[in-house]
């Protein structure tokens, strides 16, 4: 059959359509190839159940057996023809089929649906031969049916001699008709005297008993041997799932033998070993595992092992599964019949590890000495490696954010979201966390359960998810960096070929509204600096570094940020005290060593590595900033931050424990900028670019070192952009309250926006406008790399 399929593929491969008509014969197969196993599982319970009656001579249950094997096969054929016909098209579109290949596929489903009679026949009757000892029969049948489909193929497929040509319908036809003759020839042979089944076409009723008898053995028969993986990222609640899966199987009289992932890693403390050299001696920061995959910890002799097992269906049981991070990993991928993929969004993978409950490579149970430089430098890389290596091997997605209620999805559907993702602008599930300089703009804006204090608002990183809406009651949620799958879609070709894997912007509010005066020790930020993609490289094994730009777009009275050192101040008098104090003294007079410039809404500020800043408070500032790292590392080093308490969740109260500083990396780093530098070079202005009827785009001044441009967009009712099918722009509504991002290409695929929001602009996206949605004028913001 397999031999006669790839024929098949061949020789429609030749028509004009060769790529739907391919396609075409390729969905309809998938379909068909579960409705088959069912069949062969019928079909075996009727070997097993013949056999043993006729070696016992029991000519009154042999005959039963006969008959009510194939009556039902026959209702169950006419079952299939029915509810198959009856929802097709609700099959192609659970399979996600294209819509070019969807007329040659309900043409050729729908003649191999009306043949599915003589399959099944075929099934049943071959099974039947065997159970009397005669192999021969069915073996020379099937060769000759597949030597007649051969040989009819081409006739009926190009329109050879005088028969006419029927395209990828013609080779529906000729797999029926072959199959007919075969079933004609079966029903001959099991009718003719000299069989010893007694098959009688008068006699062709069902008996309830037998029945039983073929179901008890046959459901559990059409899913032997088995080999399944559920392979996934850290924090998948594997107990729950397994239990269910264990209990369901069982009470269906099928066996199932587990293993969990554990089996094929090298022992614990040499992956202790391994890890070290990313989690280093550093306290604050590690070095990333840039080049490392699962492989690297899996052992050679236990995988060898396993792929045997696999391969030679080495086990007792009828079904063999394998689950956990790193099942599939050094080439197990190929060994399986079926591999799920389970997988759940960071932040509740996060909270889990902060609390001690992963269990990571190589154990059965959490870690409780798991460290979180583990994840970031280490197991993050190898997580996502493997993920996005298993898109196109996996058979189905599984969303299981909740273990109880999980959300499985095929793998065609599953990739073909993705790429429906990447053709609308898309936005993140955004996420708000306290701080010591944490305020209440937001608790003001959002009326969000819950929100206090909040010091970020990040609405855009690659360690955020997605929520996929398909109008009902159920919402699918992806992480965000899935889309890293088609990364020249998401980020371009020079980032993609220049910094795999690399999503290279973070995007977030920093709230700074209080409702009523405060200090600047409880308003600002600690002073801080970041570090460029040099020091990265060297001190972290990063691939980016991280450059900053503060965007005023809220500003009350007594607003600021610092940026730069005061002209006049002791340089090294100022890193003394720093060093002095530790954070656990305030520096009482640290105002003489920072700059505060008074800000406005719609001030920029740049903010290149090794220049000391930080968010004064009283503002609301957009931060459009460059993320250093695959796993989202933010990198900044903290200076001094005035002795403080921290944002305590738990009580709601500023009693958490003072923020650790980073003095080495911090002055190591340090680039000792000064007032007028700063006032020089780093309060941008912004100059027009473009305008046109209603709206123009400014674009703000920048610096040679700083990887991006910020522009700025003012229209009343539209405007118009690119991403030059090369640029991935993140836009951000500052004034208006709802905006629409439409393509100008393909209208259907948009997406809206609210004040204080944004909305990631895929770099394949192109030709796109802006709608104001609430009739006033408004203005957008985006951040745009230079080169692309």
């Amino acid at each position: 059959m397999f031999f006669t399929t790839l024929l098949i593929h061949f020789f429609v491969g030749q028509l004009e359509e060769s790529a739907q008509a391919i396609s075409a014969v390729t969905l309809t197969f998938s379909v068909v190839f579960l409705l088959v196993a069912f069949a062969i599982g019928i079909s075996t319970a009727t070997t097993t159940l013949i056999s043993q009656y006729f070696g016992a001579d029991n000519k009154e249950k042999l005959s039963k057996t006969v008959n009510t094997s194939i009556a039902m096969m026959v209702v169950m054929a006419f079952i299939v023809i029915a509810v198959g016909l009856s929802t097709k098209q609700w099959i192609f579109k659970l399979l996600q089929a294209d819509e070019s290949i969807i007329p040659l596929a309900d043409e050729y489903f729908t003649i191999i649906m009306f043949g599915m009679l003589f399959m099944f026949l075929f099934f049943v009757l071959s099974s039947m031969l065997r159970g009397i000892g005669d192999t021969k029969t069915p073996m020379i049948a099937g060769i000759a049916s597949s030597i007649i489909n051969i040989i009819l193929d081409p006739f009926l497929i190009y329109g050879w001699l005088f028969f006419p040509k029927l395209g990828v319908a013609g080779a529906a036809y000729a797999t029926v008709f072959a199959r007919f003759v075969l079933t004609v020839y079966l029903v001959y042979r099991v009718m003719r005297k000299d069989c010893p089944l007694g098959f009688n076409l008068k006699k062709l009723k069902f008996d309830f008993s037998i029945m039983k008898d073929i179901f008890r053995i046959g459901i559990p028969s059409s899913i032997s041997e088995m080999s399944v993986a559920f392979e996934g990222w850290y924090g998948i609640d594997w107990n729950t799932i397994i239990s269910y899966i264990e209990d369901s199987v069982t009470a269906m009289g099928v066996s199932i033998e587990k293993v969990q992932a554990d089996a094929v890693f090298i022992d614990k403390s040499s992956i202790k070993k391994y890890k070290q050299t990313f989690i280093t001696d550093d306290p604050a920061f590690g070095w990333e595992n840039i080049d490392g995959s699962i492989n690297d910890i899996l052992g050679t002799e236990k995988v060898n092992i396993m792929s045997n097992k696999l391969l030679n269906n080495n086990f007792e049981a009828d079904v063999f599964l394998a689950y956990g991070p790193g099942c599939t990993g050094a080439g197990l991928d190929e060994c399986y019949d079926l591999i799920f993929y389970f997988d759940k969004l960071v932040q509740y993978v996060l909270l889990q590890m902060w609390n001690s409950q992963l269990v990571p490579f190589g154990h059965i149970k959490p870690d409780k000495d798991y460290f979180w430089k583990e994840y970031y430098y280490c197991d993050y890389h190898m997580l996502l490696k493997h993920k996005l290596f298993l898109a196109g091997k996996l058979d189905f997605y599984v969303d299981a954010l909740d273990s109880e209620d999980l959300i499985m999805i095929p793998a065609k559907a599953y990739d073909e979201i993705v790429k429906t993702l990447l053709e609308h602008p898309v936005k993140c599930i955004e996420t708000y966390q306290g701080g010591p300089w944490g305020a209440y703009r937001f608790k003001q804006l959002e009326n969000i359960e819950g929100l206090e204090c909040n010091a970020w608002h990040t609405m855009t990183s690659p360690d955020l998810s997605m929520q996929v809406d398909f109008g009902g009651d159920r919402m699918l949620n992806l992480p965000f960096i899935l889309l890293m799958q088609y990364p020249k879609k998401l980020v371009g070709s020079f980032v993609a070929n220049n910094y795999p894997l690399l999503f290279p912007f973070q995007v977030g509010l920093d709230d700074g509204w209080f409702p009523e005066p405060m200090p600047r020790e409880r308003t600002a930020m600690p002073m801080h600096n970041h570090p460029g993609i040099d020091y990265c490289k060297k001190h972290f094994n990063e691939i980016y570094g991280r450059y900053e730009t503060y965007y005023i777009v809220e500003a009350y009275e007594n607003s600021g940020s610092y940026l730069g050192y005061k002209d006049d101040c002791d340089l090294e008098e100022w890193e003394r005290k720093c060093r002095e104090s530790d954070n656990k003294t305030l520096i009482p007079d640290w105002q003489d060593y920072c700059k505060l410039w008074e800000t406005k809404t719609g001030d920029l500020f740049l903010i290149p590595p090794g220049t000391v800043h930080g968010h004064g408070g009283n503002q609301m500032v957009l931060e459009m900033d460059t993320c250093p790292a695959i796993a989202g590392n933010e990198y900044s080093f903290f200076l001094h931050d005035f002795a403080r308490k921290s944002w305590n969740d738990d009580d709601g109260s500023m009693t958490g424990k003072p923020m650790k500083m980073h003095l080495d990396h911090g002055f190591d780093n340090e680039h000792w900028r000064r007032e007028s530098y700063a006032n020089n070079n780093l309060r941008a202005t912004a100059k027009v670019i473009y305008s046109k009827d209603d709206y123009c785009i400014e674009r703000f001044s920048t610096l040679r070192e700083m990887p991006f441009h910020i522009e700025r967009i003012h229209y009343y009712d539209r405007a118009e952009y690119s991403t030059e099918g090369k640029f991935t722009h993140v836009l951000t509504l500052t004034r208006g309250k709802r905006a629409m991002i439409r393509s100008l290409d393909n209208p259907e695929c948009s997406a809206e926006i609210v004040r204080y929001h944004n909305a990631v602009i895929p770099a394949s996206f192109g030709n796109y406008e802006l709608i104001s949605l609430d009739g006033g004028f408004q203005t957008a913001v985006l951040i745009r790399l230079k080169l692309g």
